[in-house]
């Protein structure tokens, strides 16, 4: 063989050795990419799983802890005063977040004589319905459970002499400011459960 055909296998042996080179790394390529396709799927499956379960998982200890602070034991007759005084503060405390007045705030025994107890609450607020609804949701987010037994909405309304001497005081006032507050009043129960014996 001559040295020109030696070099022209020896060229075609390079090049038919880069091309099998290539198509087997293509083929490798694609098997890889297709498990780590398969992977991502899995991984983003996973994520939503673990997504839902961290959800499900801080509803549930909210719930836990609401079942914590209601159950009380068998021989518990009563709401102690305290309790009755820190949810007082505590409604007290979500209207002072909001800016609400309040007008007056009433605890009121209930007798309880079988396994739930409950203990009423009335409280009666100056608020607009947008405070209202705030007010609400804070008492939503309460570790007790409450029950709203009724709420009464009324426009407040400033006699004539009032507002005139509030004039005189503080200026003119702007007429929308008062025709948007109302006295709400809100009838509401936290309860307790005796553990069975």
């Amino acid at each position: 063989m001559k040295m020109k055909e030696r070099y022209l296998l020896l060229l075609f042996l390079i090049a038919a050795s880069t091309v099998f080179f290539f198509y087997y790394a293509s083929l490798m390529y694609n098997g890889k990419a297709k498990e780590i396709t398969k992977l991502d799927k899995k991984i983003v499956k996973a994520q939503e799983q673990l997504n839902s379960a961290e959800v499900l998982n801080k509803e549930l200890s909210g719930v836990s802890r609401v079942i914590r602070n209601v159950m009380v034991e068998n021989d518990v007759m009563e709401f102690n005063s305290d309790e009755i005084n820190t949810f007082a503060k505590k409604l007290a405390a979500y209207a002072d977040s909001l800016e609400i007045p309040i007008q007056s705030l009433t605890p009121k025994e209930v007798y309880s004589p079988n396994e739930i107890m409950q203990h009423q609450y009335t409280i009666t607020l100056d608020c607009t319905y947008v405070q209202l609804g705030k007010y609400i949701t804070n008492l939503e987010k309460s570790d007790r459970i409450i029950k709203i037994n009724m709420i009464d909405v009324k426009p407040k309304r400033i006699d004539e002499k009032a507002k005139r001497l509030k004039a005189e005081l503080e200026g003119p006032s702007d007429e929308e400011n008062d025709v948007t507050r109302y006295i709400v009043t809100l009838d509401l129960s936290t309860f307790k459960i005796r553990k069975e014996a």
